[in-house]
């Protein structure tokens, strides 16, 4: 019996060490225009973010048209983020351009914009950048693969920041 116990209690501890809450924000551009062109990205971030025990959010009436990113200004979404109690605010702004191959094919290039700030002190803690193309293999990798690919790749730039270091 004390050696179920101790197993139980050793795998709590395996657990994730650092379980966080956070805010979403993502605006995106497809050749210039703003608005919403790779929906899953959103979905990748989500997965990858929920994978590793992290409480993710966003504000899904959001339709990705805004500027704040491109220029710097947090303030409105990490209004958001601190009204719904994230502890981190994790902004996204992806530029991508698309060119027609032909009816059923897009080369698609994009590049992620991404800032980690911490919620209450708006401080950025982290900030970097993502491209992901599918140019050469447009027929093997298609808008979606290539959305849900580049949000599963900007969550792991993150995930591994959660340490004492930022509290």
């Amino acid at each position: 019996m004390k050696r179920i116990i101790l197993m139980v209690f050793i795998c709590v501890l395996l657990q994730p060490l650092f379980s966080e809450t956070i805010f979403i924000y993502l605006e995106e551009s497809c050749n210039g225009e703003n608005g919403i062109y790779l929906t899953e990205i959103k979905e990748g971030i989500f997965d990858a973010l929920f994978e590793s025990g992290h409480v993710v959010f966003d504000n899904s009436k959001d339709d990705a048209s805004h500027s704040y990113i491109k220029l710097k200004n947090f303030s409105v979404p990490l209004n958001v983020a601190v009204k719904g109690g994230a502890r981190y605010l994790l902004a996204v702004a992806v530029e991508s351009t698309v060119e027609k191959i032909d009816e059923a094919q897009e080369r698609i290039s994009s590049t992620a914009h991404v800032y980690l700030l911490q919620a209450r002190t708006s401080t950025i803690i982290y900030s970097g950048t993502v491209t992901l193309s599918n140019s050469e293999v447009e027929g093997v990798m298609s808008k979606e693969h290539l959305g849900f690919e580049l949000g599963y790749l900007i969550a792991h730039m993150i995930d591994g920041m959660w340490g004492a270091e930022f509290y």
